[in-house]
C-alpha cells in the first residue's frame, strides 16, 4: 500500500510539473483553441498607446492583453514596443497577448563625488559604468595640480541626465619645468679709466 501511495504521489508530481512548464512556456505561444472557440486575427499593436489598446472593446473582447515594460531611448513614454505573437496569426479568441510598453527614456544622476580632484582613468570607469560616454580636454597646469586629475566635469553633480548622455572632463596637464637660460650679455671690463691711466703713468714714469 506504501508503494501505491508513493507512486501515485510521484506521478501527481510529476503532472504539476508538466503544466507548470507548459504554462511558463505559453507567454510565446498562440493558444490553441478549444472546441467551438472562434478564432480571430493578432492585430499589429506596435507604436500604439497602451491605453488606448486597453479603452478599445474590440482588443479587451478578443484578447487577454498583458503588459510589461523596458526603457527606451526612441519610443514615448506609454507606446508599445513589441508584442509576443505576430501580427496576422490566428489564436483562439481571448488569447494571452504580451505587449512590451516604452517607460521612455532612462536617466542617471550624475555622482556627486568621484570625478573632480580624481585620475582621470578612475573617474571615467566609474562614469561608464553609469552608462555616461567620457571624453577629456587638458587644461594648462600653472604648477602645483597633479597632471591627470580632473579639474571640472561639464555635467553639474547631482543633477538627472538621460542614460548614455556626454560628460567632457577638463583634466590638468603637465605641471611646468623651470630651466636656467644662459646670459646673453656681453662681458665687461673690471677695470675704470683711471685705473688704466695710473698703469700707463707708472710705465712712463
Amino acid at each position: 500500500i506504501i508503494a501505491i501511495v508513493t507512486i501515485l504521489a510521484i506521478a501527481v508530481i510529476a503532472v504539476g510539473v508538466c503544466l507548470a512548464l507548459l504554462d511558463s512556456d505559453s507567454g510565446n505561444e498562440p493558444t490553441a483553441p478549444t472546441a467551438n472557440q472562434e478564432m480571430v486575427e493578432v492585430p499589429s499593436f506596435l507604436n500604439k498607446d497602451f491605453e488606448d489598446i486597453m479603452a478599445d472593446k474590440y482588443y479587451t473582447s478578443n484578447f487577454t492583453i498583458q503588459k510589461q515594460e523596458s526603457y527606451s531611448e526612441t519610443v514615448e513614454e506609454g507606446v508599445v514596443i513589441s508584442q509576443n505573437i505576430a501580427p496576422g496569426t490566428q489564436v483562439g479568441q481571448k488569447s494571452k497577448i504580451i505587449l512590451t510598453v516604452s517607460k521612455g527614456v532612462e536617466y542617471v544622476a550624475f555622482p556627486t563625488a568621484g570625478v573632480v580632484g580624481v585620475d582621470y582613468n578612475d573617474a571615467k570607469a566609474a562614469l561608464e559604468k553609469l552608462s555616461y560616454k567620457v571624453s577629456k580636454v587638458e587644461k594648462s597646469n600653472p604648477g602645483g595640480y597633479t597632471e591627470g586629475t580632473v579639474y571640472q566635469s561639464s555635467l553639474d553633480s547631482g543633477a538627472i541626465y538621460p542614460k548614455g548622455s556626454q560628460v567632457i572632463l577638463t583634466v590638468w596637464g603637465a605641471e611646468p619645468t623651470t630651466t636656467t637660460e644662459p646670459s646673453t650679455e656681453a662681458p665687461t671690463d673690471s677695470g675704470t679709466m683711471d685705473d688704466r691711466g695710473g698703469f700707463f703713468q707708472n710705465i712712463l714714469g
